[in-house]
């Protein structure tokens, strides 16, 4: 198709020139619509609620224990995610999420550019989160007399998560020759054919899936032999498993960019969208929910006062009921029965305990003796830290 003429005669630019009249494209029936604010919303929430966990995780770590290489690699996988985010922004507002019918080739390029450079970061974000996960666990492990499989299941997990990750982004760029053809398709080159590109994708989602699905898993095989009340282990492990969320994401997110890829369709900058915003949910849900467990130091007190609360107002409201429908007693029975009554409530706190612990009061504290690493943790009937192995992280904080 002839490219339009100005009417002084001059041809126009060709890169201000839509796309859809130099490739003779039909023209889409939805018209000129943008999903592309999709991304940003989806990205700016998740992001803003992943650097705050990130946040308190790092001030629960500085407070209650030390910081470590798995609370740097977090800090500096938020601030990828960040990168990731500002990249995301740049390629909407070069017209991501629209047709690229109505696009300029200047504006296509850039779009698909910005989407490499987001897609970079993102790889990134998830591959520091997750080796930032898998350092805490070999943290945890460190001192004690763990199998060795679940040692080296970790350093195999994380390997990897980065061998992979970073053969993607290496692939992103190497793909086509010149490399610029990558973001620019009208440059002469050649590119890899699109199975190839399908290939990597389903790779990379399905690597990261099953490493989410085995680190979520991973606490329950950990911290089988852990010596706390019930209700404590309970919780630990609800939180550690949270990754599976992550997967999800990651298999919903492996699905969607697979589609944009296999179908028969040049219109990349439209059908990429919600690949796209799935995968930026997903590395913005995996720091957040790899940063939940350190924070519980923090939300402990918080969380201890408003069951007192509720507690205090339903065992006042409990008694006054009682008492209004029972005969008045002596004063000795009424002694009597708060004794007791104080006395289950603080033997029924104990109902829990393995029967390898010991438990004996002291200083208005419980004192739980592990028999079987030896191990003393003085900890408030609210605990904060569980103690796990000896070494630097006894008390680890969850």
């Amino acid at each position: 198709m002839a490219a339009p003429t100005k009417s002084n005669g001059t041809a126009p630019n060709p890169a201000s020139i839509p796309v859809g009249l130099i490739l003779g494209l039909p023209k889409p029936a939805s018209g000129d619509i943008s999903y592309g604010w999709q991304i940003e919303v989806a990205a700016t929430v998740t992001f803003i609620f992943a650097f705050f966990a990130v946040a308190l995780r790092t001030t629960a770590r500085w407070r209650y224990a030390k910081l470590g290489w798995d609370d740097y690699l977090m800090a500096f996988a938020i601030l990828q995610a960040l990168l990731a985010t500002v990249a995301d922004f740049i390629a909407v507002n070069y017209g991501l999420g629209r047709h690229i019918y109505f696009l300029t080739m200047s504006q296509f390029s850039n779009q698909q550019l910005w989407q490499y450079v987001a897609q970079t970061f993102c790889l990134n974000a998830l591959t520091c989160g997750k080796l930032s996960l898998c350092i805490t666990y070999l943290r945890i492990m460190r001192g004690g007399h763990r199998n060795i499989f679940l040692t080296w299941s970790i350093y195999f997990a994380a390997a990897l998560t980065f061998v992979v990750n970073s053969l993607i982004i290496i692939a992103q760029f190497a793909q086509c020759m010149p490399a610029q053809k990558s973001w620019n398709i009208f440059l002469p080159g050649t590119c890899w054919q699109s199975p190839t590109a399908l290939i990597l994708v389903l790779l990379q989602g399905s690597t990261s899936a099953l490493t989410d699905y085995f680190l979520a898993a991973f606490p329950f095989v950990l911290f089988s032999d852990l010596k706390v009340s019930r209700s404590s282990k309970n919780l630990l492990l609800l939180l550690m498993s949270l990754g599976v969320v992550t997967g999800i994401f990651a298999t919903i997110r492996t699905i969607e960019v697979g589609l944009s890829i296999h179908a028969p369709s040049i219109d990349l900058s439209f059908n990429s969208i919600q690949g796209l915003m799935w995968a930026g949910m997903e590395r913005n849900i995996a720091l957040m929910i790899a940063s939940i467990p350190p924070i519980r130091p923090l939300a402990a007190p918080i969380l201890s006062n408003i069951t007192k609360t509720f507690t205090s107002r339903f065992s006042t409201s409990a008694s006054t009921a009682k008492n209004s429908s029972r005969p008045t007693h002596d004063a000795n029975y009424e002694l009597n029965s708060t004794e007791k009554s104080s006395h289950y409530t603080r033997m029924d706190d104990y109902r829990h305990a393995p029967p390898n612990t010991s438990i004996s009061g002291r200083s208005g504290k419980d004192t739980l003796v592990s028999h079987s690493t030896m191990i003393v943790s003085n900890a408030s009937s609210h605990e904060r830290i569980l103690p796990l192995q000896k070494g630097d992280y006894d008390n680890v904080s969850v």
